[in-house]
């Protein structure tokens, strides 16, 4: 493709938004990832092409430069292109990790993650890759999961420590012959004991 645009490989036009220009890059990568052509060197040069082109364009600072010097009537001093300094390695790279991204996005949508495997392989990524995006999100997520529930059963565990804390208070500090009033220590434990529920809810369901 010798003087095409960024937005010809992608196949968009120079007015596409961002999600366009990503869904466009997103077919195209599966289309053309090198695992799929068995190490086919032109389908391997087309993949570098279709991630150099997005690696400029899926940036809006760096394509607006972009567009400045396809408009701009006085060639600029040469420098290495994106796609000169791509290599099929940071190519895989970018892949990987837009379609982690991607995956991640569906598992917050609640789609299970044997139906994101078999979705990346229905739109052309081949099993292998699928399998370990859908691992690395699996991993990813769980540690997600597992920050949120630490945070909400600290949460719990304050409310509790203060509403015992001021119990043991109002007791040592109330004279005998006085009946005390634990309501406002018993709220509170009862509030953190709500928050223990909900950590364990939120745990169990994730």
């Amino acid at each position: 493709m010798e003087n095409a645009t960024y937005y010809d490989i992608l196949g968009v036009p120079e007015d596409a938004s961002q999600e366009e220009i990503r869904e466009a890059y997103r077919k195209l990568a599966f289309r053309w990832h090198p695992d799929r052509h068995g190490g086919d060197p032109w389908a391997e040069e087309r993949f570098k092409q279709i991630a150099a082109a997005y690696s400029v364009l899926r940036d809006p600072q760096s394509r607006a430069e972009y567009d400045a010097r396809l408009r701009s009537p006085e060639p600029e001093e040469r420098e290495p292109s994106p796609e000169e300094r791509m290599n099929v390695e940071v190519a895989v790279f970018l892949f990987f990790r837009e379609m982690y991204k991607y995956a991640f996005a569906l598992l917050l949508m609640k789609v299970p993650l044997r139906k994101i495997a078999g979705l990346l392989v229905e739109e052309g990524c081949p099993p292998n890759v699928a399998v370990d995006i859908v691992k690395s999100v699996e991993k990813a997520y769980d540690k997600l999961v597992m920050n949120i529930f630490l945070k909400k059963l600290a949460w719990a565990g304050a409310w509790m420590a203060v509403g015992s804390g001021i119990a043991w208070w109002i007791h040592s500090s109330t004279p005998h012959w006085r009946h005390p009033s634990y309501t406002f220590p018993t709220i509170l434990i009862v509030v953190g004991g709500l928050q223990l529920f909900r950590a364990l809810a939120f745990l169990f369901g994730s």
